[in-house]
């Protein structure tokens, strides 16, 4: 039943953008919303690094732009699908490459719930509607597909109707993984479609990385040096008494000193980034 499931998941990700023209649009959606439900096609225009996440998104300016001049490959290596090799899932990203969003597909699934025991015991039954779209997105290197999960009709989003945000789940050798990717849809008034409904945004989750900074040590001439000034202090270290200068360790070694550790192991923290990265796409 999973491998059936995972083959018709990939079916609907090569036809699922074709087959949707004939479908009544639901009107009391956005059309955005529609177009997850019929199923769509954009191109990759832009990649914009965006510095940190503010409040109000679409306000945001772009620290830089990823697709300039000659460059049209991007590699993103901190997003990864959680399987048993971790793969990257965002690298090769080439401009203009396209990327087909399925039909959302609904599939409906029965849970069985035991309550009590002996005479008193029962099982309830409740039918659950799973809804999903495949993105397929191709270029000349690589292939990828990710499952989506999308709540159209949601009653209340964050910063609009179509403010949807939701994970990326890698589809590899038919098997679904998690990653630690997730997309939001940018949206100014509610609205996530700009430009007269050519453009949509995808905003990724931010990047944090921390900069430490480590006491790199010190020669076995400068040991000395610091000694017989005097800048030191006595250190009990793995069971050796070492001389401490600054936040590294040493002891004597053939007439010098020779580094053993340090008190320090994660180092200074110097600096704290936050980035996101803002896909740019062109409705097809």
């Amino acid at each position: 039943m999973k491998n059936y499931l995972i083959y018709l998941i990939l079916f609907i990700a090569l036809i699922g953008c074709n087959g949707s023209t004939d479908e009544k649009q639901i009107n009391n959606l956005s059309k955005l919303d529609n177009m997850f439900n019929n199923g769509f096609q954009m191109e990759l225009e832009q990649v914009y690094i965006m510095d940190g996440s503010n409040t109000i998104p679409y306000l945001d300016t772009p620290k830089d732009s990823a697709f300039k001049n000659e460059v049209s490959k991007l590699n993103i290596v901190n997003f990864i699908s959680y399987n048993t090799n971790k793969d990257t899932i965002m690298n090769l990203i080439m401009k203009y490459e396209k990327w087909n969003i399925s039909k959302m597909t609904n599939i409906k699934d029965t849970i069985r719930v035991e309550h009590g025991y002996g005479s008193t015991y029962l099982v309830t039954e409740t039918i659950v509607n799973k809804t999903f779209n495949v993105i397929n997105c191709t270029n000349q290197y690589t292939n990828r597909n990710f499952y989506i999960k999308i709540k159209i009709g949601d009653s209340y989003n964050y910063r609009g109707n179509d403010n949807h945000l939701f994970m990326i789940q890698n589809i590899k050798e038919n098997t679904i993984y998690n990653s630690n990717l997730y997309f939001e849809i940018l949206t100014k008034g509610g609205n996530g479609l700009f430009s007269n409904d050519k453009y949509i945004y995808l905003d990724t989750n931010p990047i944090i990385t921390l900069f430490r900074q480590m006491t790199p040590p010190l020669t076995g001439d400068k040991v000395k040096e610091e000694i017989a000034n005097g800048n030191y202090t006595l250190y009990l270290y793995n069971g050796l008494t070492t001389y401490k200068i600054g936040d590294n360790l040493y002891i004597p070694r053939y007439n010098s000193y020779v580094y053993v550790g340090t008190v320090n192991t994660n180092g200074m923290v110097i600096n704290l980034e936050s980035k996101y990265y803002r896909f740019k796409f062109r409705i097809i």
